[in-house]
């Protein structure tokens, strides 16, 4: 290849090359040129050089350095020669002058050394002493700042006594004074500054009720304060609530709804007008610039909630959940998508930063057939991650933007986690909340699973009765508890149904004894723990149980899965057709402390002679006669009679009528010998007591528990029983075609008439084998 400059530019170009490589050729001699010739010279040229020369090479260093060695060596070598005796020549020795001068070198030359040292040891003590005070100083800071954080933590907590007595103050001087003023509901308004000078450690906990809930919403600020928690309101969804709030001392704010006073109702318009309230109410307080805790009032707390909040800053909502299984053992939260249940926004915590999702929330809810639940519930799950253990199970919804956790459900607790499972028992855990969901009698029913767990504010009153309490003692034949093991697959075959409806029967047997005895004295019943082997729902079981939920069997089960609380024992009846209202108290009501000693300690006892009749007792005392706390009757004694012995001045001055498991027994009878129109009324009244087991794998799937299981007679349905068979639902169709032939026979129809009804009834409901 030959290089040719055929045009000027290329020439051109070819001169500025030359050039530059010129000047770089210049530069690079200038540069190294020198020291190299000095290094060349210093390391070949002078060592043979004589005497004379350069003695020291300062444009270059190494070269200067090199030479000062050789020449220290070459003053050594000549001072050796200098002292070194020479055979047959005197050795010279220096003279005085000479060696004092190199003593006082060297004495100097140790002084310097001695100055040096001393000064690096005065540098090193030096900085162990700055090292000691700045160790000091942080601990002295450490400690002046734990100091005025008590000082801090000390001056609000008296700031708050201080407040709270000059609030008193204020009441008792306006109460003495009489000039109270008068209610003005404008005087409650929702505003920042009275919201942050409620805020616990950033927080505010908000739940909502009308005049209907006034008991709720006093049984939710009491656990609240029972717990420590202060920073809470409650909205007064009418202005007759308000007033009762007000008066009571409860923090509350008018929100004045225009929704009803009265119950709700699951379900209804009113219920979904509420939802819609609730979540604009959360941007409200959103909006006030605080992280807002919202719980439903048919919730009862147990912990306070605000320090487990507050492991979690980056969550920017925290949910409760209906799962019915946990995905975790501990406090953690639950696992996404393993805990895939849905979230349950009854108790939830929202902080500033989900502002934006809650608008989103209340735009879905434009549309007037969305249910708030719903809602929230596919807005969440938008383009939702895992949860990220590293992240404390957090995980991300929204596609993307809100972080969220899942409250652990077995310690943030559905009603069926709390009061049937009772989770927290099993895994070790101490709950902070129990909400009444799951459950079966309305308004009635969550109440009372409240009272079972000494969860509910009652009055005073309501732990005495002037005519007293009835105390029944129901031990269980082992057989049927041992039997009641569980069932396993989907419930189409009534032997599933056996062993349940045989412990469940046999514990109603026992109270339909005591409900005589209740309605012979006017004493209040005190129901007693109902065990069970099945659970209750609103669609068909799978092993017995809720599906997706394990649990051991038996169980104890809440009243109102066996009781009907709100339609059969909570109203009052006509007593023309009902006899006498019966009341009843929850079975844990002698154990709750707020019980007074004078009662729980005023007992008699019912027992029965041993002779079986109501005359002479075989220990020698007379029938109806109280003795030692005992009052005895005959076995065979009829209902008058023994509701005279029980309302004799003797007997009726104890508060608590204790009935044993072996009265209950002999009595088993007695309430046979009520007078006609008396049992009558009694009959009817308890067949409206009892509720339904639910459900059979089709529809419809509820079967009625009974009373009178025991004996001939005719249900609420008017359906004739010469014994217990399983109805289905209302009408006349049977579970099982054992109990269907048992029905057409009770019919007495003939065998052609009996195998068309129960081809009938096969073809309506399923095939049998």
């Amino acid at each position: 290849m030959v290089l040719a400059f055929n045009t000027s530019t290329d020439r051109l170009m070819a001169r500025f090359a030359i050039i530059i490589m010129t000047f770089g050729a210049m530069y690079g001699i200038y540069s190294f040129g020198r020291p190299v010739y000095w290094r060349f010279y210093a390391t070949v040229i002078r060592p043979f050089e004589d005497g004379g020369g350069i003695d020291a090479l300062d444009d270059d260093p190494f070269a200067a350095a090199v030479l000062e060695q050789k020449r220290l060596d070459k003053h050594k070598g000549d001072e050796l020669d200098a002292i070194k005796p020479s055979k047959g020549v005197d050795v010279v020795k220096p003279s005085t002058d000479q060696q004092a001068t190199k003593a006082e070198d060297k004495r100097e030359q140790n002084k310097d050394q001695d100055e040096k040292r001393r000064l690096e040891e005065q540098q090193r003590k030096a900085d162990e002493d700055k090292k000691k005070q700045e160790e000091q100083q942080r601990k002295a800071d450490e400690e002046r700042k734990k100091k005025e954080e008590e000082q801090k933590q000390e001056a609000d907590k008296k700031k708050e006594e201080e407040k709270k007595k000059e609030e008193e103050e204020k009441k008792k001087a306006a109460s003495k004074s009489g000039d109270k003023k008068a209610f003005d509901p404008q005087d409650y308004p929702l505003t920042k500054e009275r919201v942050h000078g409620l805020l616990q450690d950033g927080y505010i906990m908000v739940t909502w009720a009308n005049h209907h809930y006034l008991d709720f919403a006093k049984s939710w600020v009491h656990n609240l304060k029972q717990v420590g928690v202060t920073g809470y309101l409650v909205g007064a969804m009418d202005d007759e609530i308000l007033k009762s709030l007000a008066d009571l001392g409860i923090n509350t704010w008018r929100m004045n709804t225009g929704i009803t006073k009265s119950d709700l109702g699951w379900g209804s318009p009113n219920f979904h007008k509420m939802g819609r309230f609730k979540i604009a109410l959360i941007k409200q307080f959103l909006d006030l610039d605080v992280t807002v805790l919202i719980s439903d009032i048919d919730t009862a707390w147990l912990r306070n909630p605000i320090p487990y909040m507050k492991r979690y800053p980056e969550a920017d909502v925290l949910t409760s959940t209906d799962e019915l299984h946990e995905t975790v053992k501990d406090e953690s939260l639950e696992l996404y998508p393993q805990a895939s249940a849905a979230f349950n926004i009854g108790i939830m915590m929202f902080r500033v930063s989900s502002k934006g999702f809650v608008e989103e929330w209340i735009k879905s809810l434009e549309n007037p057939q969305m249910w708030d639940q719903t809602a929230f519930n596919d807005l969440v799950r938008k383009g939702a991650t895992r949860s990220d253990p590293d992240k404390g199970n957090l995980w991300k919804g929204d596609n993307g933007k809100l972080t969220v956790g899942i409250l652990p459900a077995s310690i943030f607790s559905s009603g069926h986690m709390f009061f049937v499972q009772r989770k927290y028992e099993e895994l070790g855990l101490m709950p902070f909340v129990a909400h009444a969901t799951f459950q079966y009698s309305g308004t009635p029913g969550k109440r009372n699973r409240f009272r079972e767990f000494l969860l509910w504010d009652d009055p005073p009153e309501y732990f005495d009765h002037q005519k007293g309490f009835i105390n029944l003692n129901i031990d269980i034949p082992k057989e049927l508890l041992a039997k009641a093991k569980g069932v396993q697959g989907m419930m189409q075959s009534p032997d599933k149904l056996d062993n349940h409806f045989a412990l469940v029967h046999y514990q109603l047997a026992r109270l339909r004894t005591g409900l005589v005895l209740a309605t012979l004295t006017g004493r209040v019943i005190i129901l007693p723990p109902i065990w069970c082997e099945l659970d209750k729902y609103w669609a068909p079981l799978l092993d017995g149980n809720i599906p997706g939920s394990v649990f051991k069997k038996p169980f104890i089960c809440p009243m109102d899965h066996v009781l009907d609380i709100e339609a059969g024992w909570h109203p009052i009846k006509s007593e023309t057709a009902f006899g006498p209202h019966i009341e009843f108290r929850e079975y844990s009501f002698l154990k709750n402390p707020r019980l007074k000693p004078e009662v729980n300690n005023s007992r008699l006892v019912l027992g029965t002679c041993p002779s079986g009749d109501d005359g002479k007792c075989t220990s020698g005392g007379t029938a109806g006669e109280v003795k030692d706390k005992t009052l005895t009757v005959g076995k065979t004694v009829k209902a008058k009679q023994l509701g005279e012995y029980l309302k004799s001045d003797a007997a009726s001055k104890f508060k608590i009528l204790d009935v044993p498991s072996s009265t209950l027994e002999d009595l088993h009878q007695l309430w046979t010998t009520l007078d006609g129109p008396q049992k009558e009324q009694f009959m009817y009244r308890l067949k409206h007591y009892t509720s339904v087991f639910c459900c059979l794998q089709d529809n419809p799937g509820w079967i009625w528990y009974d009373f009178f299981y025991d004996i001939p007679h005719t249900d609420r349905h008017n359906r004739k029983y010469e014994k217990f068979i399983y109805y289905r639902g209302d009408g006349n169709m049977v579970f099982g075609k054992t109990a269907r032939r048992a029905l057409l026979a009770a019919n007495q129809q003939t065998p052609v008439e009996a195998q068309f009804m129960e081809q009938v009834h096969m073809n309506a409901m399923y095939s049998w084998p």
